[in-house]
């Protein structure tokens, strides 16, 4: 069970990680690619921020520790791939393999933690 004080600290984790990435998103797409923004790409943004938050709150929460560090290891190599995809401009592509990159390298994060994760418990559980 999960006390008041380790709810909070998701709760401000979780936060904490949606803002990141919907200012990721907004000044990789804004300032670096120089698009104008409409309400709809906000709202894409906005929405794939709370997807990041509550993944990251739902992987404190239930202490997966290995999955929550490599979940979040995965979102800094996606911004990282990102932002050089869009710096590098790749002839019209780079924002869509910008993207797409950032998706996938979650993706991959959020898979490979979980594995570990799993991995890890059935050696703690198997070792008795």
């Amino acid at each position: 069970m999960t006390t008041r004080n380790s709810r909070s600290t998701a709760l401000i984790l979780g936060f904490c990680i949606a803002l990141l990435a919907f200012l990721s998103l907004f000044i990789g797409v804004k300032v670096i690619l120089g698009n104008q923004l409409e309400i709809i790409n906000l709202v894409a943004f906005s929405g794939f921020a709370l997807i990041m938050g509550i993944i990251t709150m739902l992987l404190f929460l239930f202490a997966y520790s290995i999955a929550l560090s490599l979940f979040i290891g995965g979102l800094i190599i996606g911004n990282y791939v990102m932002f050089q995809s869009f710096v590098d401009g790749m002839t019209g592509w780079g924002d869509l393999v910008g993207i797409i990159s950032l998706f996938t390298w979650v993706i991959i994060g959020l898979v490979a933690g979980i594995v570990a994760q799993l991995v890890y418990s059935w050696y703690r559980k198997f070792k008795k």
